[in-house]
């Protein structure tokens, strides 16, 4: 079962070596198309005057979402007072600050799959568990 395949992944690979992809010629006619498709020539202004520019085409866009992100709330209003209950206990909390061991960082990386996806600092869980006696200190 294994040397099959092997024998026919190895032949598809050279099939493609050899022939190459037919269909590429289409797919980057097809890409080229959306390219130009999705473009931005030109917009129209608040004014309905249309900008076909590119330097006024930056700006306006800039401009439109500088105004979007300013704060358009009214000081002068009061908030409202909410009497809310603390939904943690102090136990709760002391628990949740508590500095973590060693041992509980060892369990949470060897019960993780290996091969799942990097984390943000784009290593897997087969880094760390590969190299946790460099990395535990």
């Amino acid at each position: 079962m294994l040397f099959n395949q092997r024998y026919w992944g190895q032949y598809a690979c050279k099939q493609w070596l050899v022939d190459g992809d037919r269909n590429s010629h289409f797919f980057h006619q097809s890409t080229s198309a959306r390219k130009i498709r999705c473009n931005i020539v030109r917009i129209k202004d608040e004014t309905g005057v249309w900008l076909d520019e590119i330097e006024s085409i930056k700006n306006k866009f800039i401009l439109n979402f500088s105004h979007r992100l300013e704060t358009k709330r009214c000081s002068s209003l009061p908030l409202p007072e909410l009497s809310i209950s603390p939904l943690i206990t102090m136990e709760d909390n002391h628990e949740l600050i508590h500095h973590v061991s060693e041992e509980e960082i060892y369990t949470a990386i060897f019960q993780m799959n290996p091969y799942k996806a990097p984390g943000l600092d784009g290593f897997g869980a087969s880094f760390y568990q590969q190299h946790w006696s460099i990395l535990k200190d």
